[in-house]
């Protein structure tokens, strides 16, 4: 984590975290010969399409392996259960509204 807020150490940070920003043409590609695999990228880095603009960001959990999700349109939302406040049992509830 940066403690001292300057350009060069958070770009330290980004690349002690295999945090990178890639461009290309074209969509990424996924897996361990894919787009950016070769460097070792972590989760967190993303790739712009010089051909579109559209944004991709890796969602993959190992280095090296780049699984690219694009950006658009795309939402997070976080929700937690927890059966002693909101009843029910394990398995028997289902959300009314899922991705």
């Amino acid at each position: 984590m940066v403690t001292n807020p300057n350009i060069w150490a958070i770009l330290k940070d980004r690349i002690n975290s295999n945090v990178l920003e890639l461009v290309g043409t074209g969509r990424p590609t996924n897996g361990t010969s894919g787009s950016g695999a070769a460097l070792g990228i972590g989760p967190g880095s993303t790739y712009v399409n010089l051909s579109t603009g559209g944004q991709h960001v890796n969602t993959g959990l190992t280095l090296g392996s780049p699984v690219w999700e694009d950006t658009a349109g795309v939402r997070l939302a976080r929700a937690t259960y927890d059966f002693a406040v909101d009843g029910g049992a394990a398995g028997l509830i289902t959300p009314a509204v899922s991705a």
